[in-house]
């Protein structure tokens, strides 16, 4: 999969793109790359976006899913 920008994988995640810089400012996700200073995602972090923005709708606060993102291994996943 090739990169996508910010506003692309916000529209992809029916997330705000301000939502994505917040979530980058807290630690949760890195964008894979930077064009001209646009922020660009690959499929990796889609996924961590995705399961970020899942565990918000659940309710689960910010610095639990980054600890849990975070936490060694996959049996999280």
């Amino acid at each position: 999969m090739e990169l996508i920008s910010i506003g692309e994988a916000a529209r992809r995640l029916d997330l705000n793109a301000s939502a994505l810089r917040y979530y980058e400012e807290r630690g949760l996700v890195r964008p894979a790359a930077r064009h001209s200073g646009k922020r660009m995602y690959g499929q990796a972090e889609l996924r961590r976006l995705a399961l970020v923005a899942l565990m918000q709708r659940l309710g689960v606060r910010l610095d639990t899913a980054a600890a849990v993102m975070d936490e060694s291994g996959e049996q999280w996943r």
